[in-house]
């Protein structure tokens, strides 16, 4: 069998033939860079457009199908109120070190997502903004997608946005669409030119209907090889029907390095992936948990849209797109645990939407594979967390998974990060967003190690999310609310066994907003809280504002007594004491702590030069 793929802008096409499917690969003419702007000269954002993100394709035809298999769901696994018996959790509940709010969101659905560098600076999107935050919440810089993205002209918006921290090379990668029609789509991308992000960015823009067949680009997926950028997303036809509208998901590989130089991107495509003759959906690229890349990169697809399955794809990219041998394959693997698609989450008001059942989220580690997708939970009839293992990915890939719950609670849009610090360790944290009947929509982390932890609050809703009733130009159902599409989760590497986060919560207003939260994996203690309450070291007041008082017991002399003031990274921030002990007892000292940004900090005290006691404090 012989495909023939159009495009003008390619240079050359050629098609390969694997077990049960085929797919066309094709290398483009090397897309040149809109232009560099620097955050720090340019002007911030002052307000935002509201964007309303509608279902597509085809009007409500996407929607009513969804909207039936998620009523044929309910009718074969009826959601019921009884609340489960409590099962003692097997693992310790992750720490939730810090939280605070994210970007302001003016558009529906909340799209969140997050990257972070070692210097704890937090890039995090949504549809409408960019936000750059410190470690403790403190904005650094902000633009509206509107300027941020103002080289490419006027749109009426921008979408699905994606953010990743290159941990390598120690940089970050912006991408998302433009529009959602032929005329106008658009998939952008921007490369800082630094490790900082408040600083240049390289602009980027690739046709998101490169052979006018009317097409438009949407739901795009990024993650990151040793030498490459691996971006993922959907071709839909606009105006057309469910069954017609999906037409493929393509994979391109981009050189990264073009990008952080600023010179033209090479790249490569992926299109017509099939399996038994039927095209692969929202096909997920799979990060690498650590710094330890290689050229390869997995993905993975489901069959998302069914009221349950078993069947997961395993795709395969095994090297840099001018590898002589370079090849996809897909493997076909089946889980003992069944997804299906979620029902809508009920909340004290009315209704959220959950989507499908598609992989959002994936890392790779040790030859294994970790993701988590929304699903049908059978036992309860309400929406869970599929968590998914996959053994011995490049021998013998083997599927276990189970579905994440917690009382009465619905679960949706979960993400999943790597906390292990030792090889072989298989610890994660996955995050999801929470609603209920009598809860109001927040944001929840449970960890994974042999077993599940108890879920922990990151951000509790305070309020129903009912944004259809201040802007609904559609006329879309006001009892189903857009609740998210995603959320945002990433390792963080300067402090192993630690994870930034992003979701939403429903706030006064009844508005759907942004919420970062910061946690560590159960009994990870830093090294420099390891001694804490092991010798008598109190602080008052604490949380403090301007003033603290810290008292501390020693039970020798002659040795000089010093305390040290650190962060959450494990970097000193001040030398609050230094004093030779004339004998034993207690001892009081004063500090100052009015300069210090708010958050959570750490004071060690230190005894001829030997850690003596730590203690953590937080700054209001």
């Amino acid at each position: 069998m012989r495909k023939i793929l159009i495009a003008i802008i390619l240079i050359s096409t050629y098609v390969l033939v694997f077990s049960q499917g085929t797919y066309s690969t094709t290398i483009g003419k090397p897309v040149q860079k809109l232009r560099t702007i620097d955050m720090k000269t340019q002007q911030g954002s002052d307000g935002f457009i509201q964007y309303l993100e509608y279902p597509k394709p085809g009007g409500e035809s996407y929607q009513r199908f969804l909207m039936s298999q998620k009523e044929k769901a309910t009718q074969l696994f009826p959601q019921n109120d009884i609340e489960l018996p409590k099962i003692r959790a097997s693992e310790d509940p992750p720490e939730l070190l810090n939280n605070f709010w994210g970007n302001s969101q003016n558009g529906i659905p909340l799209d969140n997502h997050l990257a972070v560098n070692r210097e704890s600076q937090i890039v995090t999107v949504v549809n409408t903004q960019l936000l750059v935050v410190g470690p403790t919440g403190v904005w650094q810089e902000d633009y509206s997608l509107d300027d941020f993205w103002s080289e490419l002209g006027e749109s009426e918006r921008y979408f699905d946005p994606r953010v990743i921290y290159d941990p390598i090379e120690d940089r970050f990668i912006i991408a998302m669409v433009q529009e959602s029609e032929c005329s106008g789509s658009n998939i952008v991308f921007a490369f800082s030119d630094t490790n900082d992000p408040t600083g240049a960015w390289h602009l980027y823009q690739f046709d998101g209907c490169p052979q006018d067949n009317g097409i438009f680009a949407d739901f795009p997926m990024i993650a990151l090889s040793r030498d490459e950028l691996f971006f993922t997303y959907n071709a839909v036809f606009e105006d057309s029907t469910w069954q017609t509208g999906f037409n493929e998901t393509l994979i391109y590989q981009i050189n990264k390095f073009d990008g952080y130089a600023g010179d033209s991107l090479r790249w490569r495509s992926w299109s017509d992936i099939t399996h038994n003759n039927r095209k692969l959906r929202y096909i997920c690229p799979v990060k690498y948990a650590t710094e330890d890349m290689s050229s390869e990169c997995y993905f993975l697809s489901n069959r998302s849209f069914d009221i349950q399955n078993d069947t997961v794809f395993l795709v395969h990219i095994n090297g840099s797109m001018d590898d002589p041998k370079l090849d996809l394959t897909v493997k076909v693997l089946r889980s003992d645990q069944a997804y299906g698609v979620p029902p809508s989450a009920k909340q004290p008001l009315d209704f959220l939407q959950t989507n499908d059942a598609r992989v959002l989220d994936a890392f790779f580690v040790d030859d294994h594979i970790q993701f988590v997708s929304s699903t049908m939970d059978p036992i309860t009839g309400r929406s869970g967390v599929f968590h998914g293992i996959i053994s011995d990915v490049s021998v013998a890939p083997s599927l276990t998974a189970q579905i994440v719950r917690n009382g009465s609670d619905h679960f949706a849009y979960p993400g999943i990060a790597y906390t292990g610090v030792l090889p072989g360790e298989r610890d994660a944290i996955i995050i999801a967003s929470h609603a209920s009947p009598t809860r109001f929509p927040g944001n929840s982390a449970v960890y994974f190690n042999e077993g599940y932890s108890d879920w922990v609050t990151i951000k509790e809703g305070l309020r129903v999310i009912d944004m259809f009733k201040v802007n609904n130009p559609f006329g879309l159902d006001p009892t189903l609310e857009r609740w998210g599409d995603y959320s945002g989760i990433q390792r963080q590497y300067a402090e192993e066994g630690t994870v930034y986060t992003v979701s939403s919560y429903g706030k006064p207003g009844s508005l759907n907003d942004s919420w970062i939260g910061y946690l560590r994996r159960p009994g990870e203690a830093s090294s420099i809280i390891d001694k804490e309450n092991e010798n008598s070291l109190n602080a008052f007041p604490n949380p403090a504002s301007a003033y603290i008082t810290f008292d501390v017991e020693v039970d020798v002399e002659g040795k000089v007594l010093e305390a040290e003031l650190y962060d959450l990274h494990g970097r000193m921030i001040q030398n609050v004491f230094s004093r030779s002990v004339s004998r034993e007892g207690p001892i009081r000292f004063h500090y100052n702590s009015s300069s210090l940004e708010p958050g959570t900090y750490v004071l060690n005290v230190t005894l001829g030069g030997v850690l003596w006691a730590s203690k953590s404090i937080v700054i209001q």
